[in-house]
């Protein structure tokens, strides 16, 4: 496969065109409010809600033209790598696609109702124009991630999602509880934002680009050869083979999916997302309702083709697990907002499980429906905490000191005779969730149950019946999601109001209670019609029907291990088989989880009358709900332990290292006074020797030189002046003598010879 011919360059067409501006227009509303000055806060806030209204249009305009329509893909070539042994190209374009559509109408359309709800919600606030200036930058950069075309780039801007999702949710900064849970939220999607990058470098080290469709071509036609992963890419002429060990695709689907589950608040990485809740309560519906959070199973639905089919049953697990203990995380809960955080977790739960077991559109479709009906909820806990807040406003203006948590659902009760628009919008969206017939929840989340229970059935021909743990505990989670939500109706709605029985002080606060203005009604009653079931199929008892599972339809597996044309057959068959069966299941636990409500919470049961005393919780499932399973006492034994660890080290080194280092530091300065002592009185007195010893040895060898060398020359010379002498004795010029010495010298020679 030509890699060059993979990443050419693709021009824009009129929807990328469109879909460049459908990102470019909230970043210009965040340019917007940025410059203008203060005077102008509440004109630059419906500006930026024009900007936002103009961009669902456009985005409408890209959905009509690439709705069951071939990909459009247009790209260019960013930067490149270049040395002689290789060219790297790396690309930057849009791919738009059913899924990615689908997300940007989710995404704008939800920010343009949160941005209308908040010009009346956050009225008042000091930073109104800063809320409106990061919503807008928000939006852009959770566009900009939908419409990316490779990983680095989807990367890029889910950096930025959560930079700003951090701003939101500390929106509030003054306040410590929401700058924890910002920090908080930020750390833990970090430890997931770790695995994605990992699984990213590992992806670009096999196939030598991160471009989404160059990468689905490339896997179509890699192998497994040996225990083997086998890719072949072709430079040119030149063809070149990466061969890695096989475990390395499980590592990388493993890693990418540990950065879904930081964004999306999968076990255990979901202890984050309850705190979130300290932002406002528009950036709850926009973030975690809707896009952020969704983002996770977003890009789980991207790389679902290259996951290791080993990984599914990882998937799988840990979405059943989310989904059951986010549904118990609520059922104690008495912040309105963290009973619909918990539900959230549970939700995104379902999602990845679906994605596990093989209900790809079924899954997506569900981040669809959740997206509105989740939003609709946020929306009008918005709308019940405005309304106790007038009331607390209303108390303390009269004189009255009355501090209390306008969140805290035991204040409440009663609602719906004052509320009646936020009573009906609350409603509707409940039935949504708890997936009851004729709304959208119903369809989508008994398509996913039916997948779940479908796949356990084909993955247990084998005798495993363990597999069928999956789909128990998911339908459990399904009849407790409407446990909890029956509870919350009617703790907030039903009964009477229970706020005047605290003190005398209240006995009137009924009387500011009140509904809330038109501009946070419009996006109420939009979200509530968006619940209903028969905006999604025909017959809102078939969810074959729907319109959406159709135009997803199979999703490919492309990593080798799996015949997937006939996984996906024998899903459908069985499920085909099942769907009576989970229709009637899913009805009926949703009715007993609502009967089960209704038994505890009416306004007519002693739990309710006393549920304004309620304190802490009374047994260990109570604790292990109100305190979500103790993940945080977890994690704070892990920092505890983290932080004895670093404490131990700290004493280590102080007591061990930096007491060897003084140890060695005595040692080295005893050496040195030794050295020093050793100098003076040794090696100085060795030297006064030496010097003494030359001394003596001068003096000796002036005696040797007067008395030996001189007297030996003396000497020499005394005797060459006596032999001088002596030969001078014989020549005094007498002939006689000479005669005598030479008879003389003759007869010695004589007798030297003879002798």
């Amino acid at each position: 496969m030509n890699s060059r011919e993979l990443l050419h360059n693709l021009p824009l067409n009129s929807a990328t065109e469109t879909a460049l501006l459908v990102v470019a227009l909230p970043f210009f509303s965040f340019l917007l409010l940025v410059l203008s000055g203060k005077r102008l806060r509440h004109l630059t806030s419906r500006l930026a809600t024009f900007l936002m209204g103009l961009n669902v249009l456009l985005t409408a305009s890209v959905v009509w033209q690439c709705w069951n329509q071939p990909v459009q893909h247009s790209r260019l070539s960013w930067f490149q790598l270049l040395s002689e042994n290789y060219n790297l190209n790396f690309t930057a374009g849009l791919l738009i696609d059913n899924i990615t559509a689908m997300m940007l109408l989710v995404v704008v359309f939800i920010s343009f109702l949160v941005h209308l709800f908040s010009i009346d919600y956050m009225e008042g606030d000091e930073n109104y124009k800063r809320y409106f200036s990061l919503l807008g930058l928000f939006t852009a950069v959770m566009l900009a991630l939908v419409l990316s075309d490779n990983l680095l780039l989807i990367f890029i801007f889910w950096e930025l999602v959560g930079f700003v999702s951090y701003l939101l949710i500390g929106f509030w900064f003054k306040k410590t509880s929401a700058s924890r849970a910002a920090t908080k939220a930020f750390l833990v999607n970090r430890i997931g934002d770790v695995g994605f990058l990992v699984g990213i470098l590992i992806l670009w080290g096999q196939f030598s680009t991160l471009d989404l469709s160059a990468i689905e071509q490339l896997m179509a036609n890699s192998q497994f050869s040996n225990g083997e992963w086998v890719v072949i890419l072709q430079q040119g002429t030149q063809s070149i083979t990466n061969t890695i060990d096989s475990s390395w695709l499980t590592i990388a689907s493993l890693a990418l999916f540990l950065g879904v589950m930081g964004k999306s608040a999968q076990f255990p990485l979901m202890a984050w997302l309850p705190d979130a809740m300290e932002g406002p309560t528009p950036v709850s519906a926009l973030i975690h309702a809707a896009t952020m959070v969704a983002a996770g199973v977003y890009l789980l639905a991207r790389v679902f083709f290259l996951i290791d089919v080993e990984v599914h049953l990882v998937i799988a697990i840990v979405g059943v697990l989310t989904a059951f203990m986010g549904a118990v995380g609520a059922f104690t809960q008495h912040d309105i907002k963290k009973v619909l955080a918990f539900s959230t977790i549970s939700q995104l739960g379902f999602m990845v499980m679906g994605m596990g077991v093989g209900a790809y559109s079924a899954a997506l479709f569900h981040l669809m429906t959740h997206a509105f009906f989740k939003a609709c909820l946020f929306l009008a806990s918005g709308a019940v905490i405005h309304a106790m807040h007038d009331v607390l406003h209303n108390l303390q203006y009269e004189g009255k000191k009355i501090h209390l948590d306008a969140q805290d659902m035991r204040y409440m009760g009663g609602l719906r005779k004052k509320m009646p628009v936020t009573f009906w919008a609350y409603l509707t969206s409940t039935l949504a969730l708890a997936g009851v017939p004729f709304f959208s929840g119903f369809l989508s989340k008994d398509a996913i149950l039916t997948g779940a229970l479908s796949w356990a059935k084909v993955m247990a021909a084998g005798g495993h019946w363990a597999y069928y743990l999956v789909p128990i505990l998911a339908f459990l989670a399904a009849m407790m999601t409407a446990m909890y939500m029956g509870r919350q109706l009617l703790l907030v709605f039903f009964g009477e109001f229970r706020l005047p029985s605290l003190n005398e002080q209240c006995k009137n606060a009924g009387q500011y209670l009140k509904d809330v203005t038109l501009k946070m009604k419009v996006p109420l009653l939009t979200l509530t019609i968006m619940s209903f079931g028969v905006l999604y199929a025909a017959n809102p008892f078939l969810k074959q029907e729907a319109w959406f599972l159709s135009a997803i339809g199979y999703p490919k597996i492309l990593a080798p291990g799996l015949d997937a044309k006939t996984y996906f057959l024998a899903l459908e068959q069985t499920e085909e088989q099942l769907k009576v069966l989970v229709f009637l299941l899913t009805v009926v636990l949703a009715s007993l989880g609502f009967f089960w409500a209704y038994r505890r919470y009416h306004g007519g049961t002693s739990y309710t009358r006393n549920y304004l005393y309620r304190g802490d919780p009374e047994n260990i499932w109570q604790k292990i709900s109100h305190h979500n399973w103790f993940l945080d006492d977890v994690y704070q034994s892990f920092t505890r332990f983290n932080q004895r660890l670093a404490l131990l080290s700290n004493q280590f080194d102080k007591r061990v290292v930096e007491g060897t280092n003084l140890g060695l530091q005595w040692f080295n300065g005893k050496l040195a006074k030794f050295a020093s002592s050793f100098e003076l009185k040794v090696l100085n007195g060795l030297s006064d020797a030496f010097g003494i010893f030359h001394i003596i040895l001068a003096h000796f060898m002036v005696l040797i030189d007067r008395y030996v060398i001189d007297g030996f020359v003396s000497t020499v010379a005394w005797i060459s002046g006596f032999i001088g002498l002596l030969g001078k004795s014989f020549q005094r010029g007498k002939v006689q003598q000479y005669v005598l010495w030479t008879f003389v010298s003759l007869i010695l020679v004589l007798a030297f010879l003879l002798f």
